[in-house]
């Protein structure tokens, strides 16, 4: 294993199966793509291989979207393999027990970011309004930095994941067939997502103190 990088980061078989990490088991995702692409990484987890495939898939889908090309052929092709080996990687961790809270953050950053870069070709085919769909997460991550409250774990969803899975479908959709009405509809969703999940949190939020709320002044 590469020096540097520990155990606990998941790349380990040996890292127990399912085990919550701390707060310092928290690796940026460049950190975790370090670990599990360096040369004496031998023991990164299947899954963890898996959602690096896919990321290099979103850095050819970029790569694309950069040179704007007309042909969405290539584009689509890329796209589809990357959104439907998201179930793979899940799946694999699954059977094999190396599913951990570290893995699921950096299958996380991958999809946001593939999602952020067809929302981009999306933007050149149907308007600028369609960069909601791919920055609504990163605007709440931004938002937490002011209202800690938002930083609270959410309870599983189906429907958060049913929409997540079909913001990735609509983008690919107008990427093949520019259709407005499609992105549009996928922001709705999400939209619908997002606003559901800050009422839950609103409504759970725990009141800070006075010292607390100096903290993130």
């Amino acid at each position: 294993m590469r020096a540097g990088c520990p155990r606990r980061w998941g790349c380990s078989p040996r890292s127990a199966p399912g085990r919550s990490a701390g707060p310092s088991a928290r690796p940026p995702p460049w950190r975790r793509w370090r670990c599990c692409t360096a040369p004496s990484a031998r023991t990164c987890s299947a899954p963890d291989r898996v959602t690096l495939g896919r990321a290099l898939l979103a850095g050819g889908v970029a790569a694309l979207v950069a040179e704007r090309a007309q042909e969405p052929v290539l584009l689509v092709g890329l796209a589809v393999v990357a959104l439907s080996l998201d179930w793979v990687d899940g799946r694999v961790a699954r059977r094999t027990g190396t599913a951990s809270e570290v893995g699921a953050r950096f299958d996380m950053e991958v999809d946001a970011f593939l999602i952020l870069v067809l929302s981009v070709h999306a933007a050149f085919l149907v308007g600028p309004w369609v960069l909601l769909i791919g920055a609504m997460r990163y605007l709440f991550v931004a938002a937490s930095w002011l209202a800690p409250w938002l930083r609270a774990p959410l309870p599983p969803s189906t429907a958060r994941k049913a929409v997540a899975v079909a913001q990735g479908i609509a983008l690919v959709v107008v990427a093949a067939w520019p259709v407005a009405a499609v992105a549009a509809a996928a922001l709705g969703a999400l939209a619908w997502s997002f606003g559901r999940d800050v009422r839950w949190l609103w409504r759970r939020r725990a009141p800070l103190t006075s010292n607390e709320g100096m903290s993130h002044v």
